[in-house]
């Protein structure tokens, strides 16, 4: 987990400090916020495109889960980030209708519709 947490930070940094930065380069960063360009990298063959995908998907968990002042995903007890991971790429794959959306929305929504804290518990 803490893999996947620094090459997330380690993406952001980079590209975040970068000095300059060129369209083209923008183009391929901003890629990653988009469900499509999410899915791409995560199937990528290439490590690091694979892991900005699960170190972002790992990111955005934890801060889902950390609720800031909501509790909207209730995962079960010894659930780990790989559990998480693959919730939302198998989201991303079943709903390509939703891939034009902001990852963010899409990694929230793969997470609350598979462990939503009001759905009952048996």
């Amino acid at each position: 987990m803490r893999a996947l947490a620094l090459a997330l930070m380690l993406a952001l940094s980079t590209t975040v400090g970068a000095v300059s930065i060129t369209a083209d380069a923008y183009k391929r960063i901003s890629k990653i916020f988009i469900g499509n360009g999410l899915l791409a990298r995560c199937e990528s063959g290439h490590a690091i495109e694979r892991g900005i995908c699960l170190g972002y998907i790992a990111g955005v968990t934890e801060y889902v889960l950390l609720n800031l002042g909501f509790k909207k995903v209730c995962p079960p007890e010894g659930v780990l980030t790989g559990h998480s991971i693959d919730v939302v790429l198998s989201y991303l794959k079943a709903h390509p209708e939703d891939r034009h959306l902001y990852s963010i929305t899409l990694v929230t929504h793969a997470l609350d519709r598979a462990w939503a804290c009001n759905k009952v518990k048996q």
